[in-house]
């Protein structure tokens, strides 16, 4: 007779199992709705995605930061020109 397993190895073996006859497209939806739980949704990786491809902070506040810093360099532009 086998030995027993406890319940989460078998929990963990029976997922194991399904993930290997997932396609690939699942398994991406899989690792977004994983990462959805964790507290981001859709529209905030969107969000944060479009602002990284147009060269921008992740956040408003970040984006506030590096505004900053550029009108302080032109501000002593001209204080020495």
């Amino acid at each position: 007779m086998r030995y027993r397993d406890c319940k989460a190895q078998k929990t963990r073996r029976r997922k194991k199992r399904k993930w290997k006859k997932k396609g690939e497209e699942e398994k991406e939806e899989e690792k977004r709705r994983k990462k959805r739980r964790r507290g981001k949704t859709r529209e905030e990786e969107r969000r944060e995605n479009k602002r990284k491809e147009e060269g921008r902070g992740k956040t408003k506040k970040e984006d506030e930061k590096r505004r900053r810093k550029k009108r302080k360099k032109r501000k002593e532009k001209r204080r020495k020109s």
